[in-house]
């Protein structure tokens, strides 16, 4: 539904009250994963087509796609410290934090 600039209501809902309130259809995703089942080795190969393609954007996504089906996704950790809680650890503690960070990246 369209609203003017000025006329957005705040809220679309009354509490309780879901924007889908008929869901996803029953037996929906079980359908999706027996096609996709069913054709999984043409769109391999199909994205194959496209990693070894001429355009480089296609290329490159194609490539990511079966990578990360492939291989998995690569966890990224960030963490963030304060130097002046650091300044507080004992060598032994410090010793820990970084042997448990190295079996958290793999080092």
């Amino acid at each position: 539904m369209w609203y003017p600039a000025r006329e957005v209501p705040t809220k679309l809902f009354q509490p309780g009250q879901s924007g889908n309130p008929g869901g996803r259809p029953k037996g929906h995703v079980a359908y999706i994963k027996k096609l996709a089942g069913e054709h999984l080795e043409a769109y391999v190969d199909r994205l194959d087509e496209i990693a070894r393609g001429r355009k480089n954007a296609d290329a490159i996504s194609a490539i990511k796609i079966l990578i990360a089906y492939t291989w998995g996704k690569p966890i990224e950790t960030v963490v963030q410290v304060d130097p002046a809680v650091l300044r507080e650890l004992s060598d032994a503690d410090l010793e820990a934090a970084l042997r448990v960070a190295e079996k958290l990246t793999g080092g």
